[in-house]
């Protein structure tokens, strides 16, 4: 029921921000159909968390009131006969580029899906709300009005302790979990094909380290979902060619330092970089940019000031945790070995590019040199400021997937070298999935699987 509901919420911010990019005019390119299912995602989220922190200043015996009539208007609204020739275009029209996968990607499409529901971790122990807080936050870095939006979020639920507390655990799981894939899967789409990137989240969902991270910090999912999440709209802005994107590159450093307070200190370094990533825009069109983020900034601003205090806890990122945590990443999962053949490749592309050298071997590797360099710069700047600032930026989740994409870059180079060969493309990439599928520990996820659904039966 809980799980539902979530992703009854999840199709509310899809709706809202198609609402909200409808009423603002924002037209862009995008690389994938799937950047607009994360563009329109992110942006109703930030929206509706907007209106639930207003929500809060509302007396709690007419709260309810309040919260119910939300729903009654918006359905009212999204239900009316001339909505749909207002904007013509339906849900199922942003997955577009899903209904032509052959059958080696559908399995892999919804074996991903199974997995993520039976690799949800041992839930923490839920004595209530103030100690689910301390257990997801020890050292209170996320701000009060993150609670406050998670009060209102699941305020249907708040008459029933168990539950309640339950629907937050699965909020910080699947929420964090399903931004982290879908927009990981947009991040792949720049530089793999669309075959390689759904190979590529299988492969992360099947690592042992998928849930044994959570079982060790539960909040990592929402932690590391932001820094992915920081990455793709960075990409995305120079791709849009709208100067309108600053409203969500904004919005989602606001959203970071919700999170956590030294977050905030990426949003001067994105600014950075998106001013030298658009050194083909005129200064007009940069300063339009500048424009729209401001009011993310002003929110981000706001929060960081409002908990600066718990910038007196943050841990500077020091190498030998780094290693630690890729060693144990690598010993979870053989297949991210390739990650050191994917670093070399980038490395020569990047070399070749910038001398203009040309090598047999990567000349016909048909890859966005723009869009490697980019993510190539944003990357570094991440790992410095996780050196000086805080170490969950890159640790966690963040670890994982840029070990997977790695892994991807040769799969990718091999795939392109056997154009003409399909047979053999299939029989690689059949491989592949057999060597994500071995040491998946499908036996550990159904067993920590069914020791909640007891606990569960328990407790009744």
């Amino acid at each position: 029921m809980i799980m539902l509901y979530i992703l009854f919420m999840g199709s509310q911010w899809f709706l809202l921000g198609k609402e909200v990019d409808h009423r603002l005019q924002i037209y862009f390119r995008a690389n994938s159909s799937m950047d607009r299912v994360i563009y329109r995602i992110l942006l109703g989220k930030l929206t509706l968390l907007l209106y639930f922190i207003c929500l809060t200043f509302i007396p709690k015996d007419i709260l309810k009131h309040f919260f119910w009539g939300t729903w009654i208007v918006l359905g009212l609204f999204y239900s009316w006969p001339t909505r749909g020739k207002i904007i013509k275009e339906t849900m199922t029209s942003n997955f577009g580029e899903f209904r032509f996968l052959d059958s080696f990607e559908k399995t892999l499409v919804y074996v991903s899906a199974v997995l993520v529901l039976i690799s949800i971790p041992q839930l923490p122990e839920m004595v209530n709300i103030e100690a689910l807080k301390l257990t997801f936050d020890p050292y209170e870095k996320f701000s009060p009005i993150f609670w406050d939006f998670m009060r209102i979020n699941y305020f249907p639920f708040a008459k029933y302790p168990e539950i309640y507390k339950l629907a937050w655990c699965l909020h910080f799981y699947t929420v964090g979990m399903v931004i982290i894939i879908l927009t990981f899967y947009a991040l792949m789409r720049y530089f793999v094909s669309r075959r390689v990137s759904i190979l590529g989240i299988f492969a992360l969902l099947s690592s042992w380290s998928f849930p044994k991270l959570m079982q060790v910090n539960f909040h990592w999912p929402i932690t590391s979902s932001f820094l992915i999440a920081w990455i793709w709209v960075t990409l995305w802005a120079t791709k849009s060619q709208t100067y309108r994107c600053g409203l969500l590159v904004g919005l989602v450093n606001f959203w970071g330092a919700l999170i956590n307070p030294s977050y905030a200190f990426l949003m001067p370094v994105q600014m950075a970089l998106l001013y030298f990533f658009m050194k083909d825009e005129t200064y007009w069109f940069k300063a339009q940019v500048l424009k729209y983020m401001s009011f993310g900034i002003a929110l981000t601003m706001i929060i960081f000031t409002s908990n600066i205090q718990a910038l007196e806890f943050i841990t500077p990122l020091s190498g030998k945790d780094f290693i630690a945590e890729t060693i144990n990443a690598l010993d979870r999962k053989a297949f991210f070995g390739l990650f050191f053949f994917g670093l070399l490749l980038v490395f020569a592309k990047m070399f070749a590019a910038t001398f203009k050298k040309e090598w047999s071997l990567i000349t016909n590797w048909r890859i966005d040199f723009l869009k490697l360099r980019e993510i190539t710069v944003s990357l570094l700047m991440v790992f410095v400021m996780s050196l000086f600032i805080d170490e969950t930026l890159l640790l966690g989740f963040g670890v994982l997937w840029l070990l997977c994409f790695l892994s991807l870059i040769p799969i990718e180079w091999i795939f392109q070298s056997l154009t003409k060969l399909r047979s053999r493309r299939n029989i690689i990439y059949g491989v592949y999935i057999l060597i994500c599928l071995l040491d998946s520990h499908l036996e550990g996820r159904v067993k920590i699987l069914l020791k909640i659904l007891g606990s569960g039966q328990n407790s009744n």
